[in-house]
């Protein structure tokens, strides 16, 4: 069987060399494994799921974000694994290998059709999370400090995942990671319309009748509460897609937002400030070419305090 070269894959400050055989990649083996900066441990997968395969997902979902996320600092090497059957969320750990990599969970289930899709979109928003230095919140070493303004965060991690999906669904028409994997674009297609759709359904149970900045607005004051105390708990998930979803127009606009993330989680003691203070230091810490970026994420994110008590506008009525 012929062997040919296959072109190097540059993702942000990941450089990865492959050969490619039989529509198939492999490591090329004068890569030391310490000059590795994406790895994923070969066992634990589904059935029929290759890590190497597995790696393949992962780098087309860093590409979908160019060089946005290798600045100001490189991005810290990255070892994905799925996740145990007691974990029932994908996540990032504080928690590092012994050679010094973040771990990155992925949750899968046996059989599952969307594999790629899910695998893309779990690791679009841990790879978020890791650009956004979010080892700055765990500020009392290894135990996970939650605070008021995590829901920020979140909300921007989800809309990464709905960046890449959207992104490898047209890219993988012409440019799949094998080229027998270019049937997938419409998989990847249909995941994210399906999550679009259940988003907008959650929207109208929530009383948001329109995607205008408004409406959005007005949820998060009713929700804030809620937002600031459980993010990630069921109803909470549900007012991140919905804000994930209308986040996603500015960085489709503005593909350079994303290098505003690298500046998350800068300010001295994060977690002591609410979203109000995070919003700020964010923008303190973003350089100036960044900055009207910024300021239109924290115009639809801002509410204070006091506001959170009800709406006046007449589509997000309690």
């Amino acid at each position: 069987m012929g062997l040919f070269l296959c072109r190097a894959f540059q993702v942000p400050s990941i450089h990865l060399y492959f050969l490619a055989t039989d529509h198939r990649m492999t490591i090329f083996h004068s890569v030391p494994p310490s000059q590795e900066k994406l790895r994923v441990l070969a066992h634990g997968w589904p059935v029929g799921t290759e890590s190497i395969d597995v790696k393949a997902v992962c780098i087309s979902a860093c590409e979908c974000f160019g060089d946005y996320f290798s600045q100001p600092s490189e991005l810290e090497p990255i070892q994905v694994e799925r996740a145990s059957p007691f974990i029932e969320t994908p996540m990032v750990l504080y928690g590092r290998t012994s050679d010094d990599y973040c771990r990155v969970l992925i949750n899968l289930e046996e059989e599952d059709k969307r594999t790629w899709a899910k695998i893309a979109f779990q690791f679009s928003h841990e790879l978020c999370h890791i650009a956004s230095n979010f080892k700055a919140r765990n500020i009392e070493g290894q135990k996970s400090s939650w605070h008021q303004s995590q829901w920020v965060e979140e909300a921007i991690c989800h809309t990464a995942s709905l960046y890449a999906i959207q992104k490898m669904s047209e890219t993988w028409k012409e440019q799949a990671p094998y080229p027998n994997w270019g049937s997938y674009a419409a998989s990847l297609e249909s995941y994210f319309g399906v999550t679009e759709w259940q988003t907008k359904l959650y929207a109208e149970e929530m009383g948001c009748l329109s995607d205008s900045p408004q409406d959005i607005n007005g949820l998060i004051r009713r929700k804030l509460d809620l937002l600031t105390d459980n993010p990630c708990g069921p109803e909470g998930r549900k007012i991140l897609d919905i804000i994930a979803l209308n986040l996603l127009p500015f960085f489709n606009n503005s593909p350079e937002g994303w290098s505003s993330i690298r500046y998350l989680n800068l300010s001295s003691s994060p977690a002591l400030g609410d979203h109000l203070s995070f919003l700020s230091g964010w923008h303190e810490d973003t350089p100036e070419d960044l900055r009207p970026f910024v300021n239109k994420v924290s115009d639809l994110l801002t509410v204070t305090p006091t506001e959170n008590r009800g709406c006046d506008c007449l589509s997000c009525v309690d």
